[in-house]
């Protein structure tokens, strides 16, 4: 099982294999005492937010879209995100 922060820079593909970028960052919430993965953020404008320039939401996915992670690569669901 790979940490949070071994995720950064990983692809991002549908399970159709249609790459949409890589992550960039990770949100979580505080559930009691822990920290609990809510969104994925990946792709150009998920860059831009990571370096500090923008807060767009757009490029965020909820965690609950991811299919599984193999081989250096997020697999989402296909309705994930829109073509």
């Amino acid at each position: 099982m790979k940490t949070a922060c071994a995720l950064q820079l990983e692809s991002v593909r549908t399970e159709d294999g249609r790459t949409i970028g890589r992550v960039f960052d990770m949100r979580c919430e505080w559930r009691g005492n822990r920290a609990h993965l809510t969104q994925l953020v990946f792709g150009r404008r998920g860059l831009w937010e990571r370096l500090g320039f923008r807060r767009h939401r757009r490029d965020a996915l909820p965690w609950s879209a991811i299919v599984r992670i193999e081989n250096g690569v997020v697999i989402i669901r296909n309705d994930a995100v829109s073509r």
